[in-house]
């Protein structure tokens, strides 16, 4: 039997994993580095965390633990990776931050876990397998998570990817998509069309609340106007906006696990102030959901009346005929790149057909933070001696020295996907605010409608 049990139509022709084709994509040198010289791919801590939490969704999936033996097998497996030296910051005070930070938002997603209703035909790693266009090569890669629901009269097909990362932003989507977009061809080999297919990443660390609020329009007032306003104590001066009660609409915020009251208690405070509550009794509440970091202390009435619900954060990734056939032509180009170097190294004998530019500023979190191999790296090394007044002031320590019993930096959360795509995590989404999935993933704006969150803050 064959390591991946390779399906008898797809022997005798190249195979591709997308980490195969990102890694190339990522740094050529760094791809000659682990392929041919075989140099140590070393571990971070948000490597290790993002498969530990993989392996015990995994194991849930396959019916070998319960959901208490999730929260257990992770806060053990954290553990270990602490004790065996890994860290996230070299500030101490940071670093314990970040532990609990980190900590408190994966056990969140443990403790709230639920199963999707009318699920059917589920699969957890299921290793696939499909052609690329031309069928001259083929892909392979395993699916977190996969699945079937009935849509009316149509079944609709999904494919799931945990992430442990970063949330992405709106410019990133197709870029860490492609992954998901290439699985998609497994299903459309059989038949599917793509508008039955749903792919889409699961952020963990993050949680989705979803509600009903008040939507309120500003009214033009005319100058001339204020002054009877201000007779009748309807505002308080000529500088006040005047706002007009229109109705209710949808609102999803997207935060972190471990700040849901925090950032939910803007639209809260909207929900109550419609409801008359006195300022005192507001405040009550407002300060038990933040500090419990729980929805259980709004009243049922309230929970009731503005349909109030924490779901999971999950992302759709754009799936069209368009985007179906840029992914295609992105990774067959990287595969045609891989070919001719590997060609021109044969006739050669030499590696020089993997040689890359000088590393950039640009390219240093990545070449410093996340590449496994720059311990062996001339790139990087001649960046550091080139670079050592900036890297002393921007990494304060070489990446050997944060891996395994040394430190770590930078709060920047990854999974093993992410350090092997072809951009690094972005991180412009601001999470100190409440994140409208719809504002952030389609830059919604309208001057003229006005938020009640921002009547209050």
């Amino acid at each position: 039997m064959n390591k991946y049990n390779i399906p008898k139509e797809f022997e005798g022709i190249a195979r591709y994993s997308y980490s195969m084709l990102s890694s190339y994509s990522d740094c050529s040198w760094a791809y000659y580095l682990k392929r041919f010289l075989k140099v140590e791919d070393k571990d971070n801590i948000y490597s290790l965390l993002g498969s530990l939490t993989h392996n015990i969704l995994e194991e849930f999936k396959n019916n070998k633990t319960n959901k208490e033996d999730m929260i257990k097998d992770f806060k053990k497996g954290f553990q270990q990776v602490l004790d065996d030296g890994f860290r996230f910051d070299t500030d101490e005070e940071k670093n314990e931050k970040m532990i609990n930070s980190y900590k408190k938002q994966i056990s969140h997603y443990f403790n709230n876990y639920y199963e999707l209703d009318d699920v059917f035909d589920e699969e957890f790693e299921n290793h696939m397998w499909c052609f690329t266009k031309n069928g001259k090569h083929a892909y392979h890669g395993f699916i977190d998570y996969s699945f079937k629901q009935k849509k009316g009269k149509a079944t609709k097909h999904y494919i799931i990817d945990y992430k442990t990362s970063t949330m992405y932003s709106k410019n990133k989507l197709f870029s860490y998509g492609r992954q998901l977009i290439m699985y998609s061809r497994y299903l459309s080999d059989q038949k599917i069309k793509l508008k039955d297919i749903y792919i889409g990443w699961d952020f963990i660390k993050y949680a989705k609340i979803t509600c009903i609020k008040p939507k309120i329009y500003k009214i033009p007032i005319h100058e001339t106007q204020y002054d009877k306003l201000i007779e009748f104590g309807l505002v308080k001066s000529k500088r006040s906006k005047v706002y007009n009660f229109n109705g209710y609409e949808d609102k999803e915020v997207i935060c972190k696990r471990n700040e849901i009251g925090l950032k939910f208690r803007a639209t809260l405070k909207a929900i109550l102030k419609s409801e008359c509550y006195l300022e005192k009794d507001m405040n009550t509440i407002i300060e038990e959901v933040t500090n419990s970091n729980s929805l259980d202390c709004i009243p049922a009435n309230i929970i009731n009346k503005y349909s109030i619900k924490m779901k999971r954060a999950l992302v759709e990734v754009d799936l069209t005929k368009e985007s179906y056939k840029q992914c295609e032509e992105e990774l067959v180009d990287v595969i045609d790149k891989i070919e001719i170097a590997l060609d021109r190294k044969k006739d050669d004998n030499d590696y020089f057909v993997f040689e890359r530019e000088q590393i950039e500023k640009s390219d240093s979190f990545f070449c410093s933070k996340l590449c496994g191999v720059n311990h062996g790296c001339k790139y990087y090394k001649e960046y550091k001696e080139d670079n050592e007044l900036f890297i002393n002031q921007e990494h304060q320590s070489d990446i050997d020295e944060l891996r395994g019993n040394k430190n770590n930096e930078e709060d920047i959360e990854l999974d093993l996907g992410d350090l092997i795509l072809d951009d690094i995590i972005d991180t412009k989404i601001n999470l100190d605010d409440e994140i409208n999935l719809e504002d952030s993933l389609n830059d919604f704006d309208d001057e003229d409608e006005i938020d009640l969150d921002d009547l209050i803050l």
